[in-house]
């Protein structure tokens, strides 16, 4: 008897320390200072929630009391971006690693009081699996790690055959440079990284018209491979208003050989929207504008054989299909 009572005594003791794990709950606490890994099946604080990428969390219950929570999708498909919700009452400060690129949360969504983030998948991503670190900086100076895995599934893009003028295939070399520098001003406003987010899932559809050419195509043209349509065309009559798909502030409006008339919104984060092909601009760079506002008009400008809106969504620099994150309306 006395020594059960010892021995319940230590168990006791361990617990209070962090030094032990109930079986029951298979939980394991661990100093501030030490990594977090989490994987399937775990109850390594933080708990993991499994989402779907463009789903928004409710507003939360009150988790006072409550360790951080991390929401994830189970898997992420290359071309394509998901959302991530931290949720931890008392953090100054959130960072995530994500493919050799740092992304700082500087405040939690002052609504929801939950840290939010869209991370990008490259097209054609090679990798089984991709690491997420986040790191959590507390008030009292101390910083927190907790590590999850994300399996990658390769997406299944069509492939798409054009004959087409050689004019379309392969521009005039007095042109050349004018292409380089259009693709160094486009690159430069993509990889944009405001502090502030903007951005609510899912955006608005910037036009109503179907879906004329889908993210991820691969093009043939003359029988010569081009590179994947990193974009989302949608039909438009010439003139139509193009709406902006969010909040954010305008970092480019330009003109560009393939490209045509051209605006870039930039929306927080790292989460950018380009509105290609427009006949007329109703924006200037600096600009902020709101969910819904009228950037431009549909067009045909730049290298195309009619009018539609070519759409391209970025987050950190790299294309994401757009049509996942955008409202049915």
């Amino acid at each position: 008897m006395i020594r059960a009572l010892l021995s319940a005594l230590l168990l006791s003791l361990l617990l209070a320390c962090g030094c032990a794990s109930t079986p029951s709950s298979g939980a394991v606490t661990q100093p501030l200072d030490e990594s977090r890994t989490i994987t399937a099946g775990t109850a390594i604080p933080p708990s993991v929630e499994r989402l779907p990428a463009q789903e928004e969390a409710a507003a939360p219950d009150d988790r006072s009391g409550v360790g951080p929570l991390l929401r994830v999708p189970d898997i992420v498909g290359d071309g394509e971006a998901f959302a991530v919700e931290f949720e931890a009452p008392g953090a100054q400060r959130v960072d995530l690693l994500w493919r050799g690129r740092t992304l700082t949360l500087s405040a939690p969504d002052p609504r929801t009081g939950i840290f939010k983030a869209l991370l990008p998948v490259p097209l054609d991503e090679k990798a089984e699996s991709l690491p997420l670190v986040v790191a959590a900086h507390w008030a009292d100076g101390k910083r927190e790690h907790f590590t999850a895995d994300l399996a990658v599934n390769r997406r299944s893009y069509p492939v798409q055959r054009l004959t087409v003028e050689p004019k379309f295939v392969t521009p005039p070399k007095e042109m050349e440079e004018k292409i380089k520098r259009d693709r160094a001003e486009m690159r430069a406003a993509v990889r944009t990284v405001s502090a502030h987010r903007y951005w609510n899932l899912p955006m608005l559809r910037p036009i109503p018209g179907d879906v004329t050419s889908q993210y991820g195509l691969r093009r043939v043209f003359n029988e010569q491979a081009r590179n994947p349509h990193r974009g989302l065309d949608l039909r438009g009559g010439e003139g139509d208003p193009i709406h902006a798909a969010d909040d954010g502030i305008i970092v480019l409006v330009s003109d560009h050989y393939y490209g045509g008339k051209t605006v870039v919104i930039d929306h927080g984060l790292g989460v950018l929207t380009a509105y290609l092909h427009l006949s007329g601009f109703n924006a200037h760079t600096g600009q902020q504008v709101k969910r819904g506002d009228v950037i431009g008009f549909v067009g045909s400008t730049g290298r195309v054989t009619g009018p539609h809106l070519h759409l391209s969504l970025y987050a950190l620099g790299e294309s994401i299909n757009p049509l996942p994150l955008l409202s049915n309306k």
